[in-house]
Protein backbone atom coordinates (compact mmCIF):
# COMPACT_ATOMS: atom_id res chain seq x y z
CA UNK A 1 0.00 0.00 0.00
CA UNK A 2 2.89 2.26 1.01
CA UNK A 3 4.49 1.83 -2.79
CA UNK A 4 0.90 2.29 -4.13
CA UNK A 5 0.60 5.88 -2.54
CA UNK A 6 4.34 6.53 -3.03
CA UNK A 7 3.85 6.31 -6.81
CA UNK A 8 0.60 8.33 -6.49
CA UNK A 9 2.48 10.99 -4.67
CA UNK A 10 5.49 11.02 -6.74
CA UNK A 11 3.35 12.14 -9.91
CA UNK A 12 2.81 15.54 -8.79
CA UNK A 13 6.30 15.85 -8.20
CA UNK A 14 7.04 14.92 -12.24
CA UNK A 15 8.45 18.14 -13.93
CA UNK A 16 10.38 19.96 -11.24
CA UNK A 17 13.83 19.78 -11.70
CA UNK A 18 14.19 20.56 -15.47
CA UNK A 19 17.97 20.90 -14.36
CA UNK A 20 18.27 18.66 -11.87
CA UNK A 21 16.01 16.02 -12.66
CA UNK A 22 12.55 15.47 -11.32
CA UNK A 23 11.88 14.18 -7.91
CA UNK A 24 10.88 10.43 -8.12
CA UNK A 25 9.11 8.27 -5.58
CA UNK A 26 11.77 7.11 -3.58
CA UNK A 27 10.98 10.64 -1.75
CA UNK A 28 8.20 9.89 -0.06
CA UNK A 29 9.77 7.16 2.15
CA UNK A 30 10.51 9.23 4.97
CA UNK A 31 8.66 7.49 7.79
CA UNK A 32 10.63 5.19 10.18
CA UNK A 33 8.68 2.81 9.57
CA UNK A 34 9.39 2.72 6.20
CA UNK A 35 13.32 1.94 7.40
CA UNK A 36 13.59 -1.16 5.96
CA UNK A 37 12.73 -0.02 2.03
CA UNK A 38 14.97 3.33 2.77
CA UNK A 39 17.74 0.49 3.27
CA UNK A 40 17.36 -0.74 -0.31
CA UNK A 41 17.15 2.56 -1.36
CA UNK A 42 19.90 4.50 0.18
CA UNK A 43 23.37 2.63 1.39
CA UNK A 44 24.88 3.29 4.74
CA UNK A 45 25.91 6.73 3.17
CA UNK A 46 27.79 8.45 6.52
CA UNK A 47 29.49 7.03 9.73
CA UNK A 48 27.43 6.52 12.90
CA UNK A 49 26.02 9.85 13.92
CA UNK A 50 23.54 11.70 15.18
CA UNK A 51 20.54 10.79 12.69
CA UNK A 52 20.10 7.90 10.63
CA UNK A 53 19.59 7.20 6.96
CA UNK A 54 15.39 7.29 7.18
CA UNK A 55 15.92 10.60 9.22
CA UNK A 56 18.27 11.81 6.84
CA UNK A 57 15.55 11.28 3.79
CA UNK A 58 12.73 13.00 5.82
CA UNK A 59 14.97 16.19 6.21
CA UNK A 60 15.98 15.79 2.39
CA UNK A 61 12.13 15.21 1.46
CA UNK A 62 10.68 17.92 3.59
CA UNK A 63 13.52 20.45 1.81
CA UNK A 64 12.40 19.60 -1.57
CA UNK A 65 8.66 19.74 -1.01
CA UNK A 66 8.99 23.24 0.05
CA UNK A 67 11.36 23.86 -3.00
CA UNK A 68 8.92 22.69 -5.02
CA UNK A 69 6.19 24.84 -3.77
CA UNK A 70 8.81 27.59 -4.41
CA UNK A 71 8.93 26.35 -7.97
CA UNK A 72 5.54 25.71 -8.43
CA UNK A 73 4.36 29.45 -6.68
CA UNK A 74 2.42 27.59 -4.75
CA UNK A 75 4.39 28.90 -1.58
CA UNK A 76 2.06 31.21 -0.04
CA UNK A 77 2.97 34.46 1.86
CA UNK A 78 -0.44 35.43 2.59
CA UNK A 79 -4.08 35.01 2.17
CA UNK A 80 -3.06 36.45 -0.91
CA UNK A 81 -0.04 36.31 -2.62
CA UNK A 82 2.63 33.56 -3.00
CA UNK A 83 6.26 33.27 -3.30
CA UNK A 84 6.93 33.76 -7.35
CA UNK A 85 8.24 30.98 -8.91
CA UNK A 86 12.01 29.96 -9.95
CA UNK A 87 12.94 28.65 -13.22
CA UNK A 88 16.32 28.15 -11.94
CA UNK A 89 15.31 26.36 -8.37
CA UNK A 90 17.55 23.08 -8.35
CA UNK A 91 17.36 19.74 -6.82
CA UNK A 92 18.71 20.29 -3.61
CA UNK A 93 19.34 15.94 -3.40
CA UNK A 94 18.43 12.86 -5.19
CA UNK A 95 17.37 9.86 -3.17
CA UNK A 96 17.86 7.75 -5.72
CA UNK A 97 21.12 5.51 -4.57
CA UNK A 98 23.48 6.04 -7.31
CA UNK A 99 23.25 10.15 -7.33
CA UNK A 100 22.85 10.50 -3.57
CA UNK A 101 25.79 9.35 -2.42
CA UNK A 102 26.88 12.45 -4.61
CA UNK A 103 24.81 15.22 -3.18
CA UNK A 104 24.33 14.25 0.76
CA UNK A 105 27.57 15.60 2.43
CA UNK A 106 28.06 13.95 5.35
CA UNK A 107 31.06 16.41 5.62
CA UNK A 108 28.38 19.20 6.12
CA UNK A 109 26.56 16.52 8.62
CA UNK A 110 29.71 16.98 10.68
CA UNK A 111 29.96 20.67 10.90
CA UNK A 112 25.87 20.72 11.93
CA UNK A 113 26.84 18.50 14.49
CA UNK A 114 29.43 21.02 15.69
CA UNK A 115 26.49 23.28 16.92
CA UNK A 116 23.91 20.16 17.71
CA UNK A 117 26.64 18.33 20.20
CA UNK A 118 26.74 21.08 22.95
CA UNK A 119 23.17 22.81 21.60
CA UNK A 120 24.67 25.55 20.60
CA UNK A 121 25.32 27.43 17.52
CA UNK A 122 28.90 26.66 16.06
CA UNK A 123 30.69 28.37 13.60
CA UNK A 124 30.68 27.18 10.22
CA UNK A 125 33.24 27.30 7.07
CA UNK A 126 33.08 30.06 4.64
CA UNK A 127 30.76 28.84 1.56
CA UNK A 128 28.48 27.31 3.78
CA UNK A 129 25.47 28.40 6.07
CA UNK A 130 23.15 26.76 8.82
CA UNK A 131 19.89 26.63 10.18
CA UNK A 132 19.96 25.77 13.71
CA UNK A 133 16.64 25.61 16.03
CA UNK A 134 16.84 24.52 19.90
CA UNK A 135 14.18 23.81 22.08
CA UNK A 136 14.37 24.05 26.08
CA UNK A 137 12.50 23.34 28.65
CA UNK A 138 12.11 19.85 27.44
CA UNK A 139 9.94 17.51 29.95
CA UNK A 140 11.32 14.65 27.65
CA UNK A 141 13.34 14.18 24.43
CA UNK A 142 11.37 14.56 21.32
CA UNK A 143 10.99 11.69 18.49
CA UNK A 144 13.83 12.87 16.10
CA UNK A 145 11.33 12.57 12.74
CA UNK A 146 8.58 14.62 15.05
CA UNK A 147 11.42 17.03 15.43
CA UNK A 148 12.75 17.72 12.14
CA UNK A 149 8.84 18.59 10.95
CA UNK A 150 9.26 21.20 13.67
CA UNK A 151 12.19 22.66 13.09
CA UNK A 152 11.78 22.75 8.72
CA UNK A 153 8.02 24.32 9.70
CA UNK A 154 9.75 27.00 11.81
CA UNK A 155 12.48 28.23 8.88
CA UNK A 156 9.46 28.33 6.73
CA UNK A 157 7.32 30.51 8.85
CA UNK A 158 9.38 34.01 7.88
CA UNK A 159 7.26 34.08 4.53
CA UNK A 160 4.18 34.55 6.83
CA UNK A 161 5.19 36.80 9.74
CA UNK A 162 7.77 38.92 7.73
CA UNK A 163 7.73 41.62 4.64
CA UNK A 164 9.46 40.76 1.79
CA UNK A 165 10.65 43.65 -0.73
CA UNK A 166 9.21 44.34 -3.86
CA UNK A 167 12.34 42.19 -5.44
CA UNK A 168 11.17 39.09 -2.88
CA UNK A 169 14.73 40.08 -1.52
CA UNK A 170 15.81 38.65 2.24
CA UNK A 171 17.96 41.70 3.47
CA UNK A 172 15.86 41.16 6.74
CA UNK A 173 17.59 38.75 8.73
CA UNK A 174 14.62 37.58 10.08
CA UNK A 175 14.08 35.37 6.88
CA UNK A 176 17.84 34.03 6.83
CA UNK A 177 16.67 30.71 7.60
CA UNK A 178 13.59 30.28 4.78
CA UNK A 179 16.44 32.08 2.48
CA UNK A 180 18.85 29.28 3.32
CA UNK A 181 15.96 26.51 2.55
CA UNK A 182 14.95 27.81 -0.53
CA UNK A 183 18.02 29.58 -2.40
CA UNK A 184 18.45 28.00 -5.75
CA UNK A 185 21.91 27.10 -5.69
CA UNK A 186 21.88 25.32 -2.22
CA UNK A 187 22.79 21.32 -3.67
CA UNK A 188 23.71 19.70 -0.63
CA UNK A 189 22.76 19.54 2.50
CA UNK A 190 23.84 17.53 5.89
CA UNK A 191 22.14 18.10 9.21
CA UNK A 192 22.15 16.86 12.52
CA UNK A 193 20.07 15.91 15.59
CA UNK A 194 21.61 16.47 19.19
CA UNK A 195 20.56 15.93 23.24
CA UNK A 196 21.98 17.89 26.31
CA UNK A 197 21.18 18.38 29.63
CA UNK A 198 22.58 22.08 29.91
CA UNK A 199 21.40 24.49 33.35
CA UNK A 200 19.86 21.94 34.87
CA UNK A 201 17.40 21.13 31.75
CA UNK A 202 16.47 19.30 29.13
CA UNK A 203 17.40 20.65 25.33
CA UNK A 204 17.56 19.65 22.19
CA UNK A 205 19.42 21.26 18.97
CA UNK A 206 18.72 20.48 15.65
CA UNK A 207 20.69 21.88 12.79
CA UNK A 208 21.20 21.75 8.72
CA UNK A 209 24.07 22.98 7.08
CA UNK A 210 24.05 24.21 2.97
CA UNK A 211 26.23 23.90 0.75
CA UNK A 212 26.16 25.52 -3.19
CA UNK A 213 29.36 23.42 -3.93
Amino acid sequence: MWLLLALLFGLTYEGFGDYGGPIRAERVAFHARYAKYLRNVLASLCPPGSIDDAERANFLFQHNALRLAVTLQQARLDQFRYLPGSEEMYEMVSLIAFSFSKNYNCELEHIAEMSTRNCELAAIPDGTSINFKLMRFLTYPMDKLNMSFTAVESWSEPAFNFPFDNNVTYSDPRLESLANVIYYKSLQIGCSIGTCWKEGELQQALACVYSSQ
